[in-house]
């Protein structure tokens, strides 16, 4: 859908310009065409600035949102700093072109790259505003501080999705005064248990017919920071524990590095003897009717600012069991929804499953804890009325 100018500010809801750097469909980007759909429906002109080409693309056009085309932004180091140089440059030619032409009354960066590319470009009017959506909970070493440093320049705020990045972003160098928290949230309206046919029906398509089976699923990029392996490492131990158990892996590589780790995960199964027992289903659609047939979400990336598969997954009255990360810690209530295990202890690893996958009791008190957590603390609803108050006392 082609940007056309703003037609002005009605009722205090003005235009507000998204922009990311990337054109693929990650956990970043559902969340930002969600928030933007949900803005746009309170009234909100909404345009989105992103790659075009891609699923992200797609799916924003499949909700009906306005696109601004911008040049793929993900700068490597496996190139020459010219290289990246370049396509920074011409990014910023794009985008001060948007800028002139749709007069956003605000703009929101939705990734570090996002920012730093809001910061290098004059905007139209000097008083527009830009919160940088601050989604990723960065290690923090020089380089990163530079980088946040960069990005956060020119940014009336930085709204963080969970409370525990507020010392991470400190501690990069943002300014106090400048962050906010806004829990994250998830659209759960496809997102719900299945009655025992379906999700029967749904067990077989995948391979699984006997019922006494454990189905354990991992969704998410295939990559080293989602660490899968521990995942296939994690089946390992249970079924040494006599249980039978699939472990089914949703998702693939974004890039070589991806398809790389993917290769290794491959070759771990068959060096666990697992081959049969791992499934590795790739990209698909069908996400929420899988998460509603397995028994237990497991997921074991070593970094995660949030996970809104938790969420989706704690919707469809699943426990869920996380390694230690800013996100787990924010979703999960231990004992509760499901278990948190430190980052890397298999043997916590299998305890948390062992508990579980051997109690039907107990996993159906946690789906039944989780999915009333899921729809009480993350909706969709209550994340779009704290961003627009945000967004109204910022008004130029």
């Amino acid at each position: 859908m082609a940007c056309q100018p703003a037609q002005g500010r009605q009722a205090g809801r003005g235009h507000v310009l998204f922009v990311n750097h990337f054109g693929g469909l990650s956990g970043a980007e559902r969340s930002m065409v969600e928030l933007a759909v949900a803005l746009q429906g309170a009234g909100h002109q909404i345009t989105l600035c992103v790659p075009g080409g891609g699923q992200l693309e797609a799916e924003a056009e499949r909700r009906e949102l306005r696109i601004a085309e911008l040049p793929g932004l993900s700068l490597t180091h496996r190139r020459s700093l010219l290289w990246n140089l370049g396509r920074l440059l011409k990014a910023t030619a794009v985008y001060g072109g948007v800028l002139r032409q749709s007069r956003p009354d605000l703009v929101v960066a939705n990734s570090l790259q996002a920012a730093i590319l809001c910061s290098l470009v004059p905007l139209w009017r000097r008083r527009t505003p830009i919160i940088w959506h601050y989604r990723y909970d960065f290690p923090v070493t020089r380089g990163n501080r530079l980088l946040v440093a960069s990005g956060a320049l020119r940014m009336r705020r930085l709204v963080l999705i969970a409370p525990g990045m507020r010392w991470g972003a400190q501690a990069l160098g943002v300014p106090d005064r400048k962050l906010v928290v806004i829990r994250n949230a998830v659209d759960l309206t496809s997102f719900s248990p299945l009655s025992a046919a379906q999700r029967a029906a749904v067990r077989a398509r995948y391979g699984v017919t006997d019922p006494s089976t454990k189905v354990m699923v991992s969704v998410g990029q295939i990559c080293e920071r989602k660490n899968q392996a521990d995942a296939v490492r994690g089946l390992a131990r249970v079924k040494a524990l006599g249980m039978g158990a699939r472990l089914w892996l949703l998702g693939s590589p974004l890039d070589e590095d991806g398809a790389r780790y993917e290769v290794s995960l491959r070759g771990l199964a068959k060096e666990l003897g697992l081959e049969s027992d791992v499934l590795f289903a790739g990209q698909t659609d069908d996400v929420p009717a899988v998460l509603a047939a397995a028994d237990v979400l497991l997921h074991t990336a070593q970094s995660e600012a949030f996970g809104r598969v938790l969420v989706e997954a704690m919707a469809c009255e699943l426990p869920v069991i996380a390694s230690d990360t800013v996100g787990a810690r924010e979703i999960i209530v231990p004992g509760v929804t499901g278990y948190v295990f430190p980052n890397g202890d298999l043997d916590a690893l299998a305890s948390s499953l062992s508990a579980v996958l051997r109690n039907g009791q107990l996993a159906a008190s946690m789906g039944r804890a989780g999915w009333l957590r899921a729809h009480e603390e993350f909706s969709i609803q209550r994340l779009t009325s704290e961003f627009t108050s945000v967004l109204s006392d910022l008004d130029p």
